[in-house]
């Protein structure tokens, strides 16, 4: 009995310590607020990082109509998320003015240079071979990742075909540098198992390292683990941070 007392205190001890490094950084909206008119410096108050900031605002710039909308920005963390969406004041469609087929209005084929990375359902709905299934399952997965930094990472997510991403590859584009990293010195191992590069015991084997080290001075303290390979270090690698 004493045995498994002793274990639960110690159970309990590491998980302080990994929540304790876990601290929101994220505040508040001091008000309600659009999104669309939110600069720079407001949205980094919030919590998020320059590059974050910036991607928010390519997303927002377009109107935010609503809580589904807001979500689809996947560099906004849940935890901001859940802080600021009902202090959102979301975009509403003028009801007199007559709703154009942007699909009409912009064929297939005169799409060019979508950025992968900031696109909307909508806009790679309207990619040739992209419909409603595809785009739903490129957002999904752009989020697990944190943004894809190279084109044939489109491979990776189900049901897309090389044949499909060679056919669109001429009318689209990627900025790597917006994509959303985990900081490997406050991160939990749910967050680090979230990732579709790493399994449960190579993110929880990071996380104790961590806790050992008090924190991790450079991301190549990352390959110490005997579960982290060079081909998976490389891989995740864009996506860490101190």
């Amino acid at each position: 009995m004493e045995f498994f007392h002793e274990g639960h205190k110690n159970a309990v001890s590491n998980k302080s310590k990994e929540n304790k490094g876990k601290k929101s950084r994220f505040k508040l909206p001091p008000q309600k607020f659009d999104p669309a008119q939110y600069s720079l410096a407001q949205w980094m108050y919030l919590g998020l990082s320059e590059k974050q900031s910036n991607v928010v605002i390519k997303f927002s710039s377009r109107g935010i109509k609503n809580e589904d909308q807001l979500k689809q920005i996947f560099v906004i963390p849940e935890q901001l998320f859940l802080l600021i969406k009902d202090s959102v004041i979301y975009s509403i469609v003028d009801p007199i003015t007559p709703v154009v087929n942007t699909k009409e209005q912009l064929p297939k084929k005169e799409i060019k240079a979508l950025e992968i990375n900031a696109a909307s359902k909508e806009e790679l709905e309207r990619l040739k071979g992209i419909g409603p299934y595809l785009s739903a399952k490129i957002i999904e997965y752009r989020t697990k990742l944190g943004g894809f930094i190279q084109v044939e990472q489109l491979q990776e997510v189900y049901k897309m075909t090389p044949e499909l991403i060679e056919s669109i590859k001429p009318f689209i584009k990627l900025d790597p540098s917006i994509i959303n990293q985990i900081n490997v010195n406050s991160c939990s191992t749910e967050e680090l198992n979230a990732h579709p590069y790493l399994n449960w015991n190579q993110s929880n084997s990071i996380v104790k390292m961590r806790l050992q080290r008090g924190s991790f001075k450079s991301l190549n303290e990352l390959k110490e683990s005997v579960l982290i390979d060079e081909k998976t270090y490389k891989k995740i690698l864009p996506y860490v941070t101190l």
